[in-house]
Formats: C-alpha cells, sequence, structure tokens
C-alpha cells in the first residue's frame, strides 16, 4: 500500500532465536511416519483480558461428571473471547492459570473460570488444520498482501498451526476463523484456509503458534500480512 508504515518493526518486537528457526528448518526435512490422531491435535496457549467486570465470554461444556472433557461449545458475540480472535468452539480446555482441569467435575471448572482474575491464560487443545489437498486438478500457489488495521484487540481472524518439533503436528499458521464484522472481514481477501507467511514483510512461516501470537500482539495499530492461498489449475 502506497504511504504504508509498519509499526511492528524488526528489532522492537519479540523474534525467535534465529538458530532454533535454523534447526526447525532443518527438522522439516526428517522423515515422516504415518500419523496418528494425537497428531492431528495442536496445543495453544490463549491470554484472555476480563473487561469492566464482564466474563470472558464463552460457555463450558464436559468435566470429569459429564462424561467428556472440557469443551468450549458456544462464543457469545462481542464477547471477551469473541473480540481476542484466540478461542474457537469445540477447543478442549486443558488448564486455567496453570490449573489442570483434567478430573474436575463440571461445576469445578465453571468456579476455576469465574473466580480468575482479569488476566487469564487458557491452554486449549485444538484440531490441527488439514495438511493435505485432495483433488484431480494441479494445484498452484498465489499469495497478495492485505492490510488490516487492529479492532478491538485483534485483526479479526484466528490463526491455528505453527511449527512443532513434531513433523506430523508441523502445519503452516493457518486462517481457520474469521470473525463476522472485524477489520478480516470488512477487508474481504482473507478467507478461511488461507497461510499467513510474512506480516509486515517479516518471514513466520517457522514461527510456533505461540511465536506469531505474540508478535501480533506488538504490533501497532495495522499490519501487512503477506497470505498465501491455493489455487487448482485444470
Amino acid at each position: 500500500m502506497p504511504g504504508w508504515k509498519p509499526d511492528c518493526l524488526r528489532g522492537s518486537v519479540y523474534e525467535p532465536d534465529p538458530l532454533k528457526l535454523k534447526e526447525r528448518k532443518h527438522d522439516q526435512n526428517a522423515v515422516i511416519e504415518d500419523s496418528t490422531e494425537d497428531d492431528k491435535k495442536g496445543i495453544a496457549v490463549i491470554e484472555l483480558y476480563k473487561q469492566d467486570g464482564h466474563g470472558l465470554g464463552f460457555i463450558v461444556s464436559g468435566g470429569e461428571d459429564k462424561g467428556f472433557r472440557p469443551t468450549v461449545s458456544s462464543i457469545r458475540p462481542g464477547g471477551t473471547a469473541h473480540r481476542s480472535d484466540s478461542l474457537e468452539v469445540n477447543d478442549i480446555i486443558l488448564s486455567v492459570n496453570g490449573i489442570k482441569t483434567d478430573g474436575m467435575k463440571h461445576d469445578e471448572i465453571i468456579n476455576l473460570l469465574k473466580n480468575t482474575g482479569e488476566h487469564v491464560i487458557l491452554e486449549v487443545e485444538y484440531q490441527l488444520p488439514d495438511n493435505s489437498f485432495s483433488s484431480s486438478f494441479s494445484v498452484c500457489c498465489k499469495q497478495h498482501i492485505v492490510s488490516l488495521e487492529r479492532d478491538s484487540g485483534g485483526f479479526g481472524f484466528t490463526l491455528r498451526g505453527g511449527y512443532h518439533n513434531n513433523p506430523q503436528k508441523s502445519r503452516a499458521l493457518t486462517v481457520t476463523q474469521i470473525r463476522p464484522g472485524g477489520s478480516a472481514d470488512r477487508e474481504g481477501s482473507i478467507q478461511v484456509g488461507d497461510r499467513i507467511v510474512a506480516i509486515n514483510e517479516y518471514n513466520v512461516a517457522h514461527f510456533t503458534l505461540s511465536e506469531a501470537s505474540m508478535f501480533l500482539q506488538q504490533c501497532g495499530h495495522e499490519a501487512n500480512f503477506t497470505v498465501e492461498y491455493d489455487m487448482s489449475v485444470i
């Protein structure tokens, strides 16, 4: 965009150790064995900040007495979780502020969430984005740059995937959700399934999800995203 100046400058934001990034690129050449169901699950650490006495803005189902793990069953539009662009329906709550939910009853989990302070750290398990493309057509990758303004905490889309030291779990940083009415939705170019390969011209292809989230948090009011997507060629 002419005249655009990045708010998120190299050297002023979190950057992973370059040696570790080099090791990650080497690890991706490792032999990949047959995948298991566990290989299709990722872990994300999500930080939420309660505002003006409001709750976290999502409903949890499940618990030890319900027969299934505590799961996000609904997210309230406009609430804290919704505005954060980080939580999704069907995410499994593994811990709240470091307290594991395994073995806890439903009411105990609800009380734990209600009695947290303003700053809440959730560890959640989620389904990794698909890592394959099934089609009879040839596929080519295209890239374009999208400029977005931050609104109400995020840029209006949820990222999942990222680097993992287990090659089976490594995925591109993939857009899995676009918040209706948010910045990405209003701009209209980014679609679910698109991959974010750079932020403000900084290559994030070998970032973990946590590193990418931290990088985004330290960006300013506006950011440039290099977006990659697939096109079928007949």
